[in-house]
């Protein structure tokens, strides 16, 4: 029997989507012939007709980020048609392979949402979303504009053979507290990531007050890292800080996790969901709701109470590396089998 075909189309190359679908490919390839496109490439660049091309023979076809799929409606994609009639023909063709995810928290203001209603309403078959709190924030959708009910809820997923405690990581010296992120990610509106009007000045104050603490970080605006090259990073770090006002899934939290690392963060995307008793402590409020400086005050004196109880680092450290595992493919992937069978049975 011919295992069916799904096509995973990602916006860039070795980033968080694509990250994401080489894991499923990895994980699923057994039960599906699965290939991966890339929409930010040469051969399409960013053009969504060029993408569905090529892959509308596939069964399914998965767009990561459904900001793509609106291009549909533009006349940008109706100009490769001859005609109305043929352009509505390959829609309705394609719409009964479209599937997507929900892994932010962009596009749900009334403006947006009634922008964005029709890729739900007319373009998509089905779709999931990677938070409980994102999945309830869709049902609030289908009540106010009809949005079809999502799936459900399917956590974004790391693969955790790869990230390790670090036994040599101790907790008895010198803190390394380190980011992961793009400083520079929108920041033309507003630092989302929190990293130039949060983490900066909050390290800047503790040099500057004597704690013995040094950094680490990740940003991909300065360098970027591999996917592979992660793993010995967590390995440097002690604490990862998470300062994003608005966030689906913050993939560092579950790679700080599997390491080992104490992750202090903002109450965004799956992180209260994550987090274990322990580190439910390490959740410093929503910048949004409190405001940026009480959310800076709160991660400081998180940062001075674990600088202070060396054996509290250590045991959200151990709890870390337990829950943690709620992300880990090997552990989650036959939830998106069981998606992907649902979308192919309907």
């Amino acid at each position: 029997m011919n295992k069916k075909k799904i096509a995973l189309v990602v916006d860039v190359p070795d980033w968080a989507f694509d990250i994401e679908a080489r894991l499923l490919k990895k994980k699923l390839g057994k039960y599906y012939d699965i290939d991966i496109f890339v929409s930010a490439s040469p051969r399409y660049n960013n053009d969504l007709y060029l993408v569905l091309k090529d892959t509308e023979n596939y069964d399914i076809i998965h767009v990561f980020f459904r900001k793509l799929i609106i291009q549909i409606e533009s006349d940008d994609f109706k100009k490769h048609f001859a005609n109305e009639e043929e352009y509505n023909s390959f829609v309705a063709k394609i719409s009964q392979k479209l599937s997507t995810g929900i892994y932010d928290h962009l596009f749900v203001d009334e403006e947006n949402a009634l922008e964005y209603q029709n890729i739900f309403k007319k373009y998509i078959k089905m779709y999931y979303t990677c938070s409980k709190r994102l999945e309830n924030i869709y049902h609030t959708l289908h009540d106010k504009y009809g949005y079809p009910i999502p799936y459900g809820t399917i956590y974004d997923a790391f693969d955790g053979t790869i990230f390790h405690d670090n036994p040599k990581r101790t907790f008895d010296k010198t803190l390394t507290i380190g980011w992961v992120g793009n400083s520079k990610w929108n920041i033309k509106y507003q630092d989302f990531k929190g990293f130039n009007t949060i983490i900066k000045p909050i390290i800047e104050e503790l040099n500057n007050e004597g704690y013995d603490i040094t950094t680490n970080y990740a940003d991909k605006n300065i360098k970027q890292r591999s996917s592979d090259e992660m793993p010995e990073y967590y390995d440097s770090i002690d604490i990862c800080l998470i300062a994003s006002s608005s966030e689906g899934t913050p993939r560092p939290l579950f790679e700080a996790m599997a390491s080992g690392v104490v992750v202090i963060a903002t109450d965004v995307g799956i992180v209260p969901e994550v987090l274990g008793p322990l580190g439910q402590s390490c959740i410093v409020g929503n910048r949004e709701l409190l405001g940026d400086d009480t959310v800076k005050q709160n991660m400081k004196n998180k940062i001075i109470e674990l600088y202070n109880n060396r054996q509290l680092l250590k045991d959200i450290s151990k709890e870390n590396i337990t829950y943690g595992s709620k992300c880990d493919i090997n552990n989650t992937y036959l939830e998106y089998k069981a998606y992907f069978d649902a979308f192919l049975s309907r």
